[in-house]
């Protein structure tokens, strides 16, 4: 049995990057040697494995024969006798199937080092385009590998739009998709990732008529906020649109109702200073931000960044005066219902006022 350091830690070394994450492959071994050694299985389709101590992943070697659609219609054979040159064989790009063993030696049957040297997205066969996913895997990695200026070798871009013409991407769920957009938002420059897919016309296959903000505005944002760089992302879109782009992707409700509360109110937003007080509470009221200030917060982030306007404390301090408004003990015990409501927005009406806060 031998393990060996696989797949984006051997790539990020190699480039000088943090290694985060580390994969592992066992060739030589079987689910039940890997039991007996105390690994916990976790993989379903795969047989995929927990060290005992560190929790990294351990994947027994395998290979891959196309049976069906889509990104999962494969069947994988997991033999012992499967070596570490086949499993490299079956991955998608050449710099992603560069192995390590224990004593640091690489092992690299697709010259990955010489497209990590040369900055190119290279495809390792023709089985690339059995997977439509690394269509998107692709566009990812252009977005993930920005700094280092990558690009797609010209005989993987040109499989790639023939794979397009067969419009192969309809093949993946909607749920897949998102996964990739949100890896793609997580990463330095999530433009990259937008603006290959429009070069590619994925973008009309995959949410036709929707045109998405594919600046470089959202790479400024922080790397971490994946909600505020999809909120900047689908900046402008009306609210039909943007509730049609979030059911192509299946964005749970959550989140589509920050994307369209920031659509919806960006413009009262920005214009802090020409409000009185009643209408600041009613937009504060609308936004919900009595019951969701985490959610307002998040907001007045992305407001921030697609404006250029530093309003976020101003708006936070108000909704926070506001907040503290309490009524009389008296008037808590007689008011009820709607009455309750306006006699405690009035009083936060003027207590706005009352601060020169507007």
């Amino acid at each position: 049995m031998k393990t060996y350091l696989v797949g984006g830690a051997v790539r990020d070394k190699l480039l000088g990057l943090e290694v985060k994450e580390r994969d592992f492959v066992v060739v030589g071994s079987t689910v039940e040697d890997m039991l007996r050694a105390n690994f916990k299985k976790i993989g379903g389709t795969f047989p995929v494995f927990l060290h005992p101590e560190t929790k990294e992943e351990y994947a027994l070697a395998r290979t891959e024969k196309k049976q069906g659609e889509g990104h999962t219609g494969f069947i994988c054979d997991f033999s012992p006798e499967t070596s570490i040159e086949e499993d490299l064989t079956r991955r998608d790009l050449s710099i992603n199937a560069i192995a390590m063993d224990e004593s640091g030696e690489l092992i690299d049957p697709n010259n990955g080092r010489k497209d990590l040297e040369r900055r190119y997205l290279k495809h390792i066969s023709g089985s690339f385009s059995e997977d439509p996913l690394r269509i998107l895997r692709v566009a990812r990695f252009l977005a993930q590998l920005h700094e280092f200026d990558f690009s797609v070798h010209p005989d993987t871009h040109q499989l790639i739009l023939e794979m397009m013409e067969e419009q192969v991407l309809l093949q993946i769920s909607p749920e897949r998709i998102l996964q990739e957009i949100d890896k793609a938002l997580s990463t330095k420059a999530p433009s990259r990732f937008f603006s290959y897919l429009d070069e590619i016309r994925a973008s009309e296959l995959l949410w036709p008529g929707i045109k998405l903000d594919t600046s470089e505005k959202i790479d400024l944002m922080r790397q971490e906020d994946v909600e505020s760089k999809l909120c900047a992302t689908l900046a402008g879109l009306d609210e039909q649109d943007t509730r049609y782009f979030c059911e192509r992707v299946n964005l749970e409700n959550r989140r589509r109702d920050l994307v369209v509360l920031v659509n919806n109110e960006i413009e009262f937003w920005k214009n802090f200073h020409r409000h009185s007080a009643k209408e600041a509470i009613n937009f504060l009221e609308r936004t919900d931000a009595f019951r969701k200030k985490n959610r307002f917060i998040q907001f007045n982030r992305v407001c921030e960044l697609l404006t250029k306007r530093k309003l976020g404390q101003k708006w936070l301090f108000l909704y926070e005066t506001a907040q503290r408004v309490q009524l009389e003990s008296g008037d808590r015990e007689k008011l009820k219902g709607p009455d309750f409501g306006k006699a405690l927005k009035n009083k936060r009406i003027a207590e706005i006022n009352r601060k020169n806060d507007l």
